[in-house]
């Protein structure tokens, strides 16, 4: 495929190459993803302003977790608009389903950031980082007052009372990668430091766990540590998490206009229309 000139230009200039092949990938977020020569990943920066988006904390994250050697290799990253060249993961694949085997080895990857001692100064806000989707939709997609500001609340509360991690703050499947006996993440535009128990409830909630996968997952991460009471310290952030990506999803479709993200808002609209009905809040 023929690249726009500014891409093959902004390539050549960095890795002194040509671009000999070329081949669009799916990605999320409004950016546009590309192989090139078989060898290199470009994301080119974004068709609309995420709001909840900061590529200058992106590039911290980048620079700070390049020693732990669990992502991509970043060539390229600009923090004016996040356009990124990175080395193409040869021989990985994404899973949409986790064995036991996949569970432990994304595990030892998740505790090695988790572990890591050199944290972002920046962390996940509860209350403004909704405050700020919801100002760039219009009031019909809001959801139930009561049950948001509960739930939000609950979340933000117990924030302050769990341990605090580098947190990758979204893994879901896609951005997890699985090569031989390697897992690498990818997708770090959340991270931050967060309670431990978030990214725990993303990879639980995202990839839809079914309880035996969920319970070695819990018992796996903490070992004789494990406590029952966990499971409702995770909740809080699932809970959380349904509203947080039913926002973000809903803001994504009415700027991109991709039928995937309405899906998507759909999906986490119901599992809070559940919660509302059950009374589970």
């Amino acid at each position: 495929m023929i690249l726009p000139i500014n891409i093959s230009t902004k390539f050549k200039n960095i890795t002194g190459l040509k671009i000999k092949s070329a081949y669009q990938i799916p990605y999320f977020l409004g950016f546009d993803k590309y192989i090139i020569n078989d060898a290199y990943v470009i994301r080119t920066p974004s068709k609309i302003k995420d709001p909840i988006i900061n590529f200058k904390n992106e590039q911290i994250v980048f620079n700070l977790i390049s020693e732990l050697n669990i992502s991509e290799k970043i060539l390229y990253f600009s923090k004016i608009n996040g356009f990124k060249l990175s080395r193409f993961v040869h021989n990985s694949k994404r899973k949409t389903n986790f064995t036991i085997n996949d569970i432990t080895r994304f595990t030892q990857v998740l505790k090695k950031l988790h572990n890591f001692e050199k944290i972002p100064d920046f962390s996940f806000n509860f209350i403004n980082t909704i405050e700020v989707l919801k100002k760039n939709i219009r009031k019909q997609f809001y959801l139930d007052e009561k049950y948001e500001k509960i739930v939000i609340n609950k979340a933000n509360i117990q924030s302050q009372e769990d341990p605090i991690v580098f947190s990758h703050n979204d893994l879901r499947n896609e951005n997890i990668l699985f090569k031989n006996d390697q897992v690498k993440l990818v997708g770090f535009n959340f991270s931050c430091k967060n309670s431990l128990f978030f990214d725990i409830a993303s990879f639980i909630n995202l990839n839809e766990l079914d309880e035996k996968q969920k319970m070695f997952f819990l018992k796996k991460y903490f070992g004789n540590k494990f406590r029952k009471k966990m499971l409702k310290i995770i909740d809080k952030y699932i809970a959380y998490q349904n509203i947080f990506y039913y926002y973000h999803n809903t803001f994504l479709f009415l700027n991109i206009g991709d039928i995937f993200f309405l899906d998507q808002s759909n999906y986490f609209k119901k599992k809070i229309q559940f919660s509302i009905e059950s009374d589970n809040y």
